[in-house]
């Protein structure tokens, strides 16, 4: 007599992996059906499949073309100067100073001169001629006024052509004597919370005695900073400036203008520093 057969039975867990198992097989092949080269073939039914089509090898695809860079023919000009740049010296402030640069046509074809460009507006400079045939030269003559600010100065002056190398870079250097002096050059009123109160004591001096001085009380743009009155001094004036805050974050930054009554200098600038943290 045969024994009975013996029922298996499968723990809950392995149970769960065998399903798991079995769910992660069934996607593997839906994968390989749905990406694999007969993946068209095995979800389309045999009525609707599309004849087979022979591939066409795809023509070999032309060379980039070399581009060579254009070259210039004929006789071209070459710009040059006598020197690139011209030392004015020491500029007494408001004066004007002159430098002349010669520059020269080197190359074999005329020169069109185009324009010129300066740095900045106290530079300046205009062309006598707009066209330097092989062998000529021009004189160019820059000129700059000294401004409000002393001390160390270079500005640049470019030349524009038909020259394959335009433009043509000069510049003139210098430094400008000040006519006036500020006692500190710079007010810096550190961090001040609101409320807080910061004073500053301001000296404007001439430094040449016959230089006009008919200094104006400044007038702030900032609502946090006030100005007193002026006060005689040796050879100068002298004033104060309060910072005090009222808001968070409010700004203490800005650049006084003192007038000085001298037209060639008019204008004495005084830079005003501070934080409020917010």
């Amino acid at each position: 007599m045969r024994d009975a057969a013996v029922p298996v039975i499968v723990p809950n867990g392995l149970r769960a992996a065998l399903l798991l198992l079995s769910l992660f097989c069934a996607q593997a092949l839906v994968l390989l059906l749905s990406e694999g080269p007969y993946a068209a073939a095995a979800y389309r039914p045999a009525s609707s499949r599309l004849p087979e089509v022979a591939r066409v090898p795809l023509a070999p695809t032309a060379p980039r073309p070399v581009v060579k860079p254009v070259q210039r023919t004929g006789p071209f000009p070459v710009l040059s100067a006598d020197s690139e740049g011209g030392d004015l010296g020491e500029v007494r402030q408001g004066a004007k100073a002159r430098h002349k640069f010669v520059i020269r046509n080197t190359g074999k074809g005329p020169a069109r001169l185009e324009r010129t460009w300066t740095s900045c507006g106290c530079t300046a400079t205009s062309l006598s001629k707009t066209v330097l045939q092989p062998g000529e030269s021009l004189p160019v003559e820059v000129s700059f006024v000294a401004g409000a600010r002393g001390g160390e100065f270079r500005k640049w002056v470019h030349v524009y052509s038909d020259d394959p190398l335009s433009p043509l870079r000069l510049y003139v250097k210098g430094r400008i004597r000040p006519l006036y002096a500020l006692e500190p050059p710079v007010v810096d009123f550190g961090t001040l919370g609101v409320g807080q109160t910061a004073q500053r004591t301001v000296v404007i001096r001439a430094l040449e005695p016959r230089v006009p001085f008919k200094p104006v009380k400044p007038q702030s743009r900032l609502p946090a900073v006030q100005v007193s009155d002026l006060k005689p001094v040796r050879g100068g004036v002298s004033f104060v400036l309060t910072a005090r805050p009222t808001a968070p974050g409010e700004r203490l930054r800005e650049t006084l203008n003192i007038a000085t009554g001298n037209d060639a200098s008019p204008l004495v600038t005084l830079p005003l520093n501070g934080r409020v943290p917010r």
